[in-house]
């Protein structure tokens, strides 16, 4: 099984891919965000894809 921060990134690519609007994109960054709160590593992730 994938670890969990590639599962995010495919997560997110597929959000994209399959056309989400910038709200529903910033929604999934929050949602995520509130998810792994108190964990700095998959936080770094979250910021990573906010920052694409």
């Amino acid at each position: 099984m994938p670890s969990h921060d590639v599962q995010l990134i495919a997560a997110y690519r597929n959000c994209v891919a399959r056309g989400a609007t910038k709200e529903q994109l910033e929604a999934f960054i929050e949602r995520c965000r509130e998810q792994w709160a108190g964990d700095t590593a998959m936080l770094a992730v979250v910021n990573g894809l906010q920052n694409h």
